[in-house]
């Protein structure tokens, strides 16, 4: 009998070694991706924040929403050009017109490229705010 499990002792040495190989890059791989979505969690919550300021200012505000709310957004953001790293924030503005009043719909945009600016894998979230606005208020 003990020459069966000496046998088997000998076969399993070296096991741990290509068990190792397979369990790293997958540690790894998952590590990156747990990081990113952290990262990108955190920036979403920061720009939906932003967002309702931004929305809020532009109710406020004398000059039309469609000009202002891009430059507003990378402000409150802190954003150049609306990119920061692999982030980018845009703002797209549509006037609908109703009987008495205006309303802009703004629809704002976060981007992370995982990747860089290449490629095609990316997170996203969208908000869409209605705000009411006529000229002169």
């Amino acid at each position: 009998m003990r020459g069966v499990f000496r046998a088997v002792q000998r076969d399993e040495r070296g096991q741990m070694l290509p068990e190792l190989a397979a369990a790293i890059p997958v540690f790894f791989l998952t590590l990156i991706m747990v990081t990113n979505v952290g990262m990108f969690v955190a920036e979403a919550a920061r720009f939906d924040r932003i967002c309702n300021e931004v929305a809020r200012a532009l109710v406020t505000s004398p000059d039309d929403p469609a000009s202002c709310a891009p430059t507003a957004l990378d402000t409150g953001l802190g954003y150049r050009g609306g990119t920061r790293g692999p982030f980018r924030a845009t703002v797209t503005t549509v006037a609908q017109n109703e009987a008495f009043f205006e309303r802009r719909v703004l629809t704002f945009r976060l981007e992370y490229r995982l990747f860089g600016k290449g490629t095609k894998a990316a997170f996203s979230r969208n908000k869409t705010l209605v705000i009411p606005w006529s000229r002169g208020l």
